[in-house]
């Protein structure tokens, strides 16, 4: 089963990633901020992080970079609340960063499950809509 850790400083959107990655079939590990999330990532060996790009002790841009330094094949799938997010130079930013999908509030929780999927080689671009379905 593919790990995934999650690093969202907000308990409810956590909680609901996590739920949502679990019915995905993975496996969701949680850190409450960047700090943290770089420990974990130090020690377990997880194939994707989904993380707040607003997180506390280390935000996100720095935790992408860290990780991307140390993990260059990590996959990463941001989310962010800001309305900035939406903007193309936003866009642009985070993708040079390395991160894969970028999604605002609120969450398309569909489309961040099958990103993940597609991320960890899960699922085929093509059977997203029936396999997630239950999701």
């Amino acid at each position: 089963m593919a790990k995934v850790l999650v690093i969202v400083r907000n308990e409810t959107i956590r909680t609901k990633l996590v739920n949502l990655l679990k019915r995905a079939g993975l496996h969701a590990l949680v850190a409450t901020d960047g700090e943290t999330g770089l420990e974990y990532v130090h020690q377990v060996p997880f194939e994707l992080v989904v993380a707040d790009l607003r997180i506390a002790s280390k935000n996100g841009v720095e935790l992408t970079k860290s990780i991307q330094r140390d993990f260059p094949d990590m996959k990463f799938i941001a989310v962010s609340g800001s309305s900035l997010a939406a903007s193309e130079e936003f866009c642009t930013f985070v993708a040079h960063l390395g991160v894969e999908r970028l999604f605002t509030m609120p969450l398309d929780e569909r489309s961040v499950a099958a990103s993940a999927l597609e991320l960890v080689d899960l699922m085929p671009r093509a059977n997203y809509s029936a396999s997630l379905a239950a999701v």
